[in-house]
């Protein structure tokens, strides 16, 4: 019991992380929904899933690094001062960053599902369509901004579209995480944990 009420609240701050860091409110020039604040708070669920996904731990130094940079870009807002666009490498480190950070923490979550969730509930293969949806817009909004200065000021509409995208889908997660918490069951893990390098996808 005690194990599934972590994996609960770890499994809803993750639902909550990706909230902050896929969708934006601003009043005026200030995000409301800091990404910096969901980067913590997926910190903060690795460390909380360290028995039942002791590999998500590989995944803090490059946490701290986003969480790092979005803090500087949200407190940037204040003084009118952003990373973004700055420097070619920066933006392509980062957006490189990114894309390791999510497949790597959405494939463990997908693992944690697999493990613990009902045995029809399928969680663990939605988690993993939208990990795919995800990762395919970030892709292409990094190529799209490492190649901002090459293409046609027509091109701006592609990454509104794209940004529209990565919301959708971490709304989506954001939903699909929220199902999982409230429908893990009590007992623990329904099947044994993988061996590392095995069975995922």
């Amino acid at each position: 019991m005690e194990e599934t009420i972590r994996l609960r609240s770890a499994i809803t701050n993750a639902a909550f992380g990706y909230l902050l860091i896929w969708v934006n409110v601003y009043l005026g020039p200030l995000n409301l929904l800091p990404a910096f604040a969901g980067y913590l708070l997926l910190l903060a669920v690795i460390v909380q899933l360290h028995r039942a996904e002791p590999e998500l731990a590989e995944l803090r130094v490059i946490g701290v690094i986003l969480a790092a940079f979005h803090a500087v870009q949200w407190v940037g807002q204040f003084v009118g001062f952003s990373l973004s666009g700055r420097w070619a490498l920066t933006d392509l480190l980062v957006g490189l960053l990114t894309l390791v950070f999510h497949y790597r923490f959405l494939t463990g979550i997908a693992s944690v599902a697999e493990r613990y969730q009902a045995e029809d509930a399928r969680m663990d293969r939605l988690v993993r369509i939208l990990r795919t949806v995800q990762m395919a817009a970030v892709t292409a909004a990094v190529i799209a901004g490492a190649a901002q200065p090459w293409l046609p000021e027509a091109f701006t509409g592609v990454r509104i579209a794209l940004a529209v995208m990565n919301t959708a889908a971490g709304l989506c997660l954001m939903a699909a995480l929220f199902v999982l918490s409230r429908n893990l069951p009590e007992e623990g893990p329904v099947t044994e944990p993988d061996i590392p390098g095995e069975g995922r996808i």
